[in-house]
């Protein structure tokens, strides 16, 4: 990864803009467990690009009593339940969340005691109550994940059992 990381520094000195080289030294310095650089890195993904000025993206104080936060999905299937461990540990800062992420987990995320509302990704922007929006992919960085100490466990996802049986028929 060292290596890696040398060669993104010199596609970054040629091209300071480049979205490719700025994603994988992330990914690189995350995989090496340089996690306060790599997550400020990852700040730069391509994909929180469509919400414009409207996520919240810096440090988040350790009281969050009061707050109403938006937090968005970002990326694949894969991440989103990746990064809802974060979204635990931002409601344990005392925040009432409302998370917006993709149909397919929906009704196995609904049942997690630390979101107050879910809602599918169709569905339009939230009333004006949020004070803060957030893509899920960030709570690393804004809530200082700095060492592979700091990184919570994974979420446990259980399947509707009616669910499975109607796909067991």
């Amino acid at each position: 990864y060292e290596e890696a990381i040398i060669a993104y520094d010199r596609a970054l000195a040629l091209n300071p803009n480049s979205e490719t080289a700025i994603a994988n030294r992330a990914l690189a310095l995350l995989a090496e467990g340089r996690f306060e650089e790599g997550w400020r890195y990852y700040l730069t993904r391509p994909s929180i690009v469509k919400y414009g000025d409207r996520l919240h993206r810096t440090s988040l104080p350790d009281d969050l009593s009061g707050q109403n936060i938006l937090v968005l999905r970002d990326q694949g299937l894969g991440d989103e339940i990746y990064f809802l461990r974060f979204v635990r540990e931002l409601a344990a800062r005392n925040a009432a969340i409302t998370y917006r992420g993709q149909g397919p987990i929906l009704t196995m995320i609904e049942p997690l005691p630390f979101l107050e509302t879910v809602l599918d990704e169709t569905q339009a922007a939230p009333p004006d109550s949020i004070a803060l929006w957030v893509s899920a992919a960030d709570l690393p960085h804004i809530l200082g994940m700095k060492t592979e100490q700091d990184i919570p466990p994974t979420i446990r996802l259980t399947p509707k059992p009616a669910l499975v049986e109607e796909m067991k028929t």
